[in-house]
């Protein structure tokens, strides 16, 4: 069997339609919380208004849920992302939560999620 976090595993487990609503297992947050190395190198760094979004691989949960290079994220569940604080303050809404919108820029044009954690 393919380990947690696995293409088909994660094909499985996030289900996203044509447009910006996807449903994510909550084991799969909980698998990503306990080890955050499932993102498959995603990294995130401070940018104007957000965190600029690099290393998001083909078939990783970040790139399954629609998210891509050179993204910025602004937003997470109505609240803005200016500094490292907002983000991990992030981290118990994560936990708890069964919707979560994310709002972020793609080349300038605002773009909406929503995550809805089953």
């Amino acid at each position: 069997p393919k380990p947690p976090g696995a293409r088909s595993d994660l094909a499985d487990r996030v289900k996203c339609d044509a447009g910006s609503h996807c449903t994510i297992e909550r084991s799969v947050i909980q698998e990503v919380m306990a080890n955050p190395t499932k993102l498959g190198g995603l990294r995130a760094f401070p940018s104007s208004g957000g965190f600029k979004l690099a290393g998001i691989r083909r078939g990783s949960l970040p790139h399954n849920i629609g998210l891509r290079n050179g993204d910025v994220l602004t937003e997470v569940g109505g609240k803005p992302l200016d500094s490292i604080d907002d983000a991990l303050a992030l981290l118990p809404l994560l936990r708890s939560a069964s919707n979560v919108h994310v709002t972020l820029s793609r080349k300038g044009k605002p773009i909406m999620h929503e995550i809805e954690i089953v």
